[in-house]
């Protein structure tokens, strides 16, 4: 119950949809359980809602069985897990994308995967960062994704050599999303450490810090230069803040970070 009462009126609409599609659930039971406990949906308290009340509506004269009600409860509760899922597959379009992009792969459809892939890096190529209504480090992610996804299936189904493009491509962007990842969690961590007096000592981002060095981290930054101007820039953000926050690091380095986001 607490999932449904977790939807917004939209959602509410949406899912009494999902639970009537037949692709989804063929259980008619769990449909006509659902309208009745939707009538209360927004007063959690309802005696109405008791599930012997729920029984005698569903199956008036009926012998109270909680077996089977456990089991209706069951495949309601499964269905509204696959809904919300759906639903935050529906507002990520990036994530529908690999997925996508991996289905195509795996059934070997050559000419829609190419269509698809096209259409994903010329929408890569052209945006900016501006544009992109998710987290950077989780685009960056996607798109290694993407790109190996594409070398590998080159690699599998055609005869000539797979593409070094995407092979350095899929290298690249799997970099970038890691260095993203340290930059941020390390400010969150050192925030948060401060925060509840957690020992930073027996953290692994911040121990990883410590061993690899901040020259270590310019140079491979210097390489990312070499390979995308537009990479390197919204890395260098991520990364004087990060710097900012490292051990020691003066008041020269925060100030460096705002000048770079403003």
């Amino acid at each position: 119950m607490e999932m449904l009462y977790s939807l917004t009126a939209e959602e509410v609409e949406r899912f009494d949809e999902f639970v009537r599609s037949p692709y989804f659930n063929k259980n008619n039971n769990v449909a006509r359980m659902y309208t009745i406990i939707r009538k209360f949906a927004s007063d959690a308290d309802n005696p109405n809602l008791k599930k012997e009340n729920v029984w005698e509506e569903m199956y008036p004269g009926k012998p109270f069985n909680y077996g089977t009600l456990k089991n209706l409860i069951h495949e309601l509760t499964q269905l509204c897990l696959k809904f919300i899922c759906l639903e935050e597959l529906e507002n990520s379009r990036h994530t529908g994308n690999v997925l996508t992009v991996s289905g195509l792969s795996s059934r070997n459809a050559g000419k829609a995967l190419n269509l698809k892939l096209n259409q994903i890096e010329r929408t890569f190529q052209s945006r900016t960062f501006r544009d992109l209504d998710y987290v950077l480090s989780d685009y960056y992610m996607e798109m290694s994704k993407i790109f190996w996804t594409k070398w590998f299936h080159q690699k599998t189904h055609q005869l000539k050599r797979p593409s070094e493009k995407d092979f350095l491509a899929g290298s690249a962007t799997t970099v970038y999303s890691f260095l993203l990842y340290l930059f941020k969690l390390t400010n969150n961590i050192r925030v948060q450490s401060y925060d509840l007096n957690y020992p930073l000592e027996k953290n692994l981002v911040a121990n990883f810090f410590q061993e690899v060095g901040p020259e270590k981290i310019e140079t491979i930054l210097e390489l990312v230069k070499g390979i995308s101007e537009r990479d390197y820039k919204a890395l260098c953000v991520f990364w004087k803040m990060c710097k900012s926050q490292l051990s020691d690091p003066g008041v020269d380095l925060y100030r460096e970070f705002k000048k770079c986001i403003v």
